[in-house]
């Protein structure tokens, strides 16, 4: 059975990830609240831990890790990789963190 599921490829830009991730966080930021969800950031800011956990999932099924330029350059094996991968790991929580509490304690 094929898998669908997308892998890094070292060298390459994976910017347009970013773009896309963006993009989904400030619509949904303003669509939310024009039609009539006065809490629209809220609720978007659910987009910022799913970012850190697909790129988390990705870097790890791939054994390549992004840079800060969002470009797959290092591989499992150099110093670099389980850093970046413990940085990402700490935004997951961090995010999760965040938006636990944007979604509970903020009016």
């Amino acid at each position: 059975m094929d898998s669908i599921a997308m892998k890094l490829i070292k060298g390459k830009s994976y910017i347009w990830l970013f773009y896309i991730y963006f993009v989904l966080f400030v619509t949904s930021g303003m669509i939310l609240p024009a039609i009539g969800m006065t809490a629209g950031i809220k609720y978007a800011s659910i987009l910022i831990p799913m970012t850190f956990g697909s790129l988390l999932v990705l870097e790890i099924r791939s054994g390549i890790a992004l840079d800060s330029w969002w470009r797959a350059e290092y591989e499992k094996g150099k110093w670099q990789y389980p850093a970046l991968l413990a940085w990402h790991a700490t935004g997951l929580v961090g995010s999760v963190v965040l938006c636990y509490f944007m979604l509970t304690r903020f009016p």
